[in-house]
């Protein structure tokens, strides 16, 4: 079986995440852990759809009415992030993180103490950015990449309003159930739930990313 190895090397993302037409670029470091080569499969046509079929000291899978074989090595600082895309940036170990607040204390009418928050890591893996599916290597083997088509990274605005309203209307309909009434403070909740989603709907949402928005359940406000 081929070597197994752990080996850093960096790429080149967009500096605003889920953005790519008008941002620019960044690069991140990140680490590789798998087999030193490895075979793949790519469309015989379009030299497109990478896929792992084995580890490199293993014959030549050879080339098919469908896919073409190509040999990819670690070495190469070329082929080692389609490798590292294969292998689903499994050795990614950049575990940084960075915390944002997206509103302040007090901007919540009915729940002044809530805090919209906004975790991620400041070094994000490779498959976060490239559109394996769109990967294409030719037939000597040079690897051109492609980012997610921004298309395919878009939020439907009026599905997560709908979402949003649902939930509040979800949370209205616990007030009237006997138990939720019988119990302490259970109202004050769901008026504080209420009012989180809404402004998460109302504000949130007109203002900030909807994929950086988590919204909260009924125990967490």
């Amino acid at each position: 079986m081929s070597e197994k190895i752990t080996k850093e090397f960096a790429f080149a993302a967009p500096d605003t995440d889920y953005v790519v037409e008008g941002a620019g670029e960044r690069e991140i470091t990140s680490t590789y852990k798998g087999a030193d080569t490895i075979w793949a499969y790519v469309d015989v046509n379009t030299g497109k759809e990478p896929q792992f079929v084995s580890e490199g000291d293993l014959p030549d899978p050879t080339t098919t009415w469908r896919h073409r074989s190509v040999l990819l090595s670690a070495d190469n600082p070329n082929h080692i992030l389609l490798m590292d895309l294969l292998s689903n940036s499994r050795g990614h170990t950049n575990t940084d993180e960075y915390t944002i607040e997206l509103n302040s204390a007090g901007d919540i009418e009915g729940a002044p103490n809530f805090v919209f928050t906004h975790s991620d890591l400041v070094e994000p893996e490779a498959s976060r950015y490239y559109d394996l599916d769109e990967t294409h290597v030719d037939e000597n083997g040079v690897v051109t990449y492609q980012y997610f088509d921004p298309k395919d990274l878009e939020f439907d605005i009026n599905e997560v309003e709908f979402m949003l309203e649902q939930e509040i209307l979800k949370t209205e309909e616990r007030k009237k159930d006997p138990v939720v009434i019988e119990t302490p403070g259970a109202i004050e909740r769901c008026d504080r739930h209420v009012a989180v989603l809404t402004y998460a709907k109302d504000v949130l949402l007109q203002t900030v990313k909807p994929w950086k928005i988590v919204f909260p359940g009924i125990h967490e406000v």
